[in-house]
């Protein structure tokens, strides 16, 4: 994948070093152009200090005389000096009587506050012209800073070209290492992309000696060390695959067998419990005035046991078919599930009355013929658990929280201790005495490898006396993937 120039590092590294560099020039400069500002500045008010005292001593003499115009000529001589822009000389009574130099556009009283900055361009100053303890008039002297102002602006050129020329430097060489280094770093990306397809013939050529060049051999020995994992893996797979398709064919064979084994001991065991409880129901019949009351009911319960037992067989070969039996995914209608086998219940027992009450459209995907026991052994759990209450009631209805569906069985009835509740899902394990109510102990077994097969979840919550409610979601996953198909 290409980086676009800027989000590379090359331009980071380019905007780093040019924003420090324009920093630090910016306050070179600024502390250049400063110095020589106060350099200036200084030799100036020393020069205009000497220069405005001499020429109030000479001026002095030619006041008293009253002799203006040798004080004119004087002035003149003294103008010609570079930095002086202009003259102006008072007598003692504050008129102007000499006037030389720039029209400043002033024609001010002599100020008493000086040196003082006029403009950006004048800088004046001035001075009583005292002769033998007596104030003879006022001097004023312009010195013009232009000579000064082209000293900084040409120092500030200066300044500028410098710090430009090394700016520009700083990033010839910048952008020189930014190139060895992000072209480094692309031959190190693009082999990793190839090592990431699977290409792990890729060797990197060590071009320098840097931190590059170690990352690089390191590179190449983690390619190294992968190809080795991997062929090492590959054999470990193909061993590891020879041994499943080996305890594959085991099972399968032992599956067959248990298949035979089951259906045979299903039908061996049938016929002879057939033939029991047939001769019982027989005796009971034929020979009823000739038992006594405990004889009929030793035959009862010879009959009783008979039909737990043969229960107790199709229950055992359900749960193992359960395993077995070929999946198919299709959508399922659970409210439609749940009508049929609460009419089945309905049907079989009509003189109990039952509060049904079963949620419309739950759809959801699995196999559909599965899914009917799971909902055949919770509801008719339901059922039979709630006998003994005169307000019956049992709810199925469909929760849905992130896109995971959970259905839910619950009822009033009898109930069970939670801390039990590690055994209810294995087989032949029951909470109640048989006495109680009847049953095998196998259909909750049933529904755990059922929900198992559709790689969901089931669980329960309880209070004895108090009913209980049963929960199982499917694999939202898959679910959600097949559902997408129908």
């Amino acid at each position: 994948m290409r980086v676009s120039f800027y989000q590379s590092l090359r331009f980071r590294l380019i905007v780093s070093v040019v924003v420090i560099e324009v920093v630090m020039l910016s306050i070179m400069v600024w502390n250049n152009i400063d110095t020589i500002f106060r350099t200036h500045t200084d030799r100036l008010n020393e020069t205009s200090n000497n220069l405005i005292t001499q020429f109030a001593t000479t001026a002095g003499s030619y006041l008293i005389q009253v002799d203006y115009s040798s004080l004119e000529e004087y002035s003149k001589k003294v103008l010609q000096y570079r930095e002086i822009a202009y003259i102006i000389v008072n007598d003692r009574r504050q008129r102007p009587v000499v006037v030389l130099g720039q029209d400043m556009g002033k024609k001010m009283p002599l100020q008493d506050k000086h040196p003082a900055f006029v403009d950006d361009n004048i800088f004046d100053i001035a001075t009583d012209i005292v002769v033998a303890g007596r104030r003879q008039g006022k001097v004023l002297i312009g010195f013009s800073l232009d000579l000064m102002n082209e000293t900084i602006e040409s120092a500030r050129n200066r300044s500028i070209l410098i710090a430009t020329i090394e700016v520009l430097l700083s990033i010839m060489v910048t952008v020189f290492l930014g190139l060895h280094l992000t072209r480094n770093l692309r031959y190190l990306s693009e082999a990793a992309a190839k090592v990431g397809e699977g290409k792990l013939n890729t060797v990197l050529k060590v071009r320098s000696q840097d931190e590059v060049g170690v990352t690089v051999i390191a590179f190449n020995k983690m390619v190294d060390a992968i190809a080795s994992d991997q062929e090492r893996l590959k054999e470990q797979s193909e061993k590891l695959e020879e041994q499943v398709k080996k305890r594959t064919a085991e099972l399968t064979a032992v599956n067959k067998e248990l298949e035979s084994f089951s259906y045979s001991v299903s039908h061996d065991l049938r016929a002879p419990l057939r033939s029991i409880d047939g001769f019982s129901h027989a005796l009971l019949e034929d020979y009823m005035s000739v038992l006594d009351d405990s004889g009929k009911e030793l035959l009862r319960r010879v009959r009783r046991s008979t039909q737990r037992m043969g229960q107790l067989i199709d229950d055992m070969l359900q749960l193992s078919k359960v395993t077995r039996s070929k999946f198919t995914w299709s959508k399922v209608d659970i409210s439609e599930i749940a009508n049929n086998v609460a009419k089945k219940l309905r049907d079989e027992n009509p003189k109990r009355t039952v509060d049904i009450r079963i949620a419309p459209k739950m759809i959801t995907m699995g196999d559909e013929r599965l899914l009917y026991i799971v909902l055949e052994n919770l509801i008719g759990n339901a059922w039979k658990y709630t006998s003994k209450k005169d307000n019956a009631c049992i709810e199925v209805k469909l929760s849905e929280e992130n896109g995971q569906q959970t259905f839910s069985v619950r009822d009033n009835g009898a109930g069970f201790d939670m801390r039990y509740v590690h055994k209810l899902f294995n087989a032949f394990q029951r909470l109640h005495n048989e006495s109680e109510f009847e049953g095998t102990g196998v259909g909750l077994a049933t529904v755990l490898r059922v929900i198992n097969r559709h790689n969901g979840h089931v669980w329960t919550e309880s209070e004895t006396g108090k009913g209980a409610t049963f929960y199982f979601s499917l694999s939202n996953e898959v679910n959600n993937s097949q559902f997408n198909q129908f």
